[in-house]
């Protein structure tokens, strides 16, 4: 859960008012992991045929519900994914500008990495990127916190709630809460997934504390001044360049993770479809149907 989106929670903050961004990103938390448990018992429920929530789709409602799903699910994470593009381009644009690179060259030189990170077909393998940049995460957050504090005693006034601009901070909560679609592959790929409803609660409550005290003290600090993306409102320095520099990098390292749903659905059902090859569970099935009519 922990990505880009954070570096915009204040900016939903002022979208939503004080009060009304802390209940909402609550109740956002609620219902992503209302909707986590619900998939994890129609998984439990249908059995070994359930590997993806695409099959989950399948046996819900048929090969339209298999297609809708797994197109929801490709376009939600590539969607996540060109946010953290968006990210990396607009905070490394203002250092590389005097080198003539704009925003899309950026984007072009972080590709290489990324497509070699995607190579990596395996979450235990993409572990230790994932704590490297969660690691680097956490260090610019703390960061962020210490130049924001200052600004506390002279903070403007705050609203506690904004009707007009409110759809707009639901959209930023939803998209905070982005790794919903990682709940199968992570609950599949432990030793013990008996203890994965345990763990993900406990995550998705600390992601949730750390997401309305971080929003709600920064948008304290900066009031309605507060940028799209917080970082962008850091003083020039050596430091904050570093800081910056390091939240990208992370972006990097986080980025095949977030599409390794899209990897597993692009190379799975839709891969052999267009190789003309069919799908081993429907193999399976078949073979399970003739072991039942002998």
């Amino acid at each position: 859960y922990i990505g880009s989106g954070v570096m915009g929670v204040p900016f939903a903050f002022s979208m939503g008012g004080l009060a009304g961004g802390a209940l909402g990103m609550l109740a956002v938390s609620l219902l992503s992991n209302y909707c986590v448990y619900l998939l994890l018992a129609a998984k439990a429920r249908i059995g070994p045929r359930a590997r993806t929530i695409g099959d989950i789709g399948r046996e819900s409602m048929g090969r339209t519900g298999h297609v809708c799903v797994e197109m929801c699910v490709v376009l939600s994470q590539m969607g996540f994914c060109t946010m953290y593009l968006i990210f990396i381009s607009q905070n490394l644009e203002l250092y590389l500008k005097s080198s003539g690179l704009s925003a899309k060259d950026i984007v072009w030189l972080t590709l290489p990495m990324m497509v070699t990170l995607c190579w990596i077909g395996s979450l235990k393998l993409l572990t230790p990127f994932s704590v490297l940049a969660l690691t680097l995460i956490f260090g610019g957050l703390g960061y962020v916190i210490s130049e924001a504090a200052p600004l506390l005693q002279d903070a403007t006034t705050i609203e506690l709630y904004k009707p007009k601009t409110y759809s707009l901070f639901l959209g930023m909560a939803i998209y905070s809460f982005e790794g919903i679609a990682m709940a199968i592959p992570i609950e599949s790929s432990m030793k013990k997934p008996q203890f994965f409803p345990a763990v993900w609660l406990g995550g998705c409550t600390f992601v949730t504390l750390l997401y309305v005290s971080f929003g709600a003290f920064v948008y304290t600090c900066y009031g309605d001044a507060v940028p799209s993306i917080i970082t962008l409102a850091l003083p020039v320095g050596t430091t904050t360049t570093l800081v910056k520099v390091g939240l990208c990098f992370s972006l990097v390292l986080t980025y095949p993770l977030m599409m390794f749903p899209v990897f597993e659905i692009l190379e799975g059902h839709w891969g052999r479809a267009l190789f003309r090859q069919p799908p081993q569970q429907l193999i399976d099935e078949d073979e399970e149907d003739e072991e039942d009519d002998d």
